[in-house]
């Protein structure tokens, strides 16, 4: 690819970010036009507090669609298990060390903004079993349009935050 061509790539990715892609993993960007890094990973965000390394990983069979002007800060955390979904809407912003463990389904509506350190989590990441039943260990999270999550806020499996709406720790 020529510098020319690189110049016009929509996501710009820091050099130390781990990236991992299962087999049939996606990466969709849905837009009207392309444009260069209308999509950061691993930029931007809170300096005064120690930064992970950026890791993305995309299950086999996974999803991760990308609206325009998405940002996710320093040290983010983006991981979406096998025949896992996570959807960003238009002008999202994610500051720094966040993290989204997706085995299910993560929905981001469109002017959602996250506080540093937030963690989105679908799964507990183990079996429980109550009385001989294994019990659902996993659930979708679904933020609304134009919410607030402030820093240091997690949010568990199953769920759902409305429009305009603010959570705090």
């Amino acid at each position: 690819m020529s510098f020319r061509q690189a110049l016009k790539r929509p996501v710009q990715i820091p050099w130390n970010m781990k990236i991992i892609l299962g087999k049939n993993a996606q990466l969709r960007i849905s837009c009207k036009e392309l444009r260069p890094y209308m999509i950061k990973l691993g930029f931007i965000g809170a300096k005064f507090s120690p930064q992970n390394r950026p890791l993305l990983y995309i299950g086999d069979e996974a999803k991760f669609d990308l609206s325009d002007n998405v940002i996710f800060g320093n040290g983010c955390i983006i991981w979406i298990d096998s025949k896992a979904e996570m959807k960003v809407g238009e002008s999202f912003y994610c500051n720094a060390n966040c993290t989204f463990r997706c085995s299910n389904r993560i929905t981001l509506e469109d002017k959602v903004l996250m506080g540093w350190n937030g963690f989105l989590n679908t799964t507990d990441g183990h079996r429980l079993e109550i009385d001989g039943e294994t019990k659902n260990n996993e659930g979708e999270i679904h933020i609304g349009y134009h919410s607030w999550v402030a820093s240091d806020t997690i949010i568990g499996k199953g769920v759902a935050i409305g429009n305009d709406c603010v959570v705090a720790q």
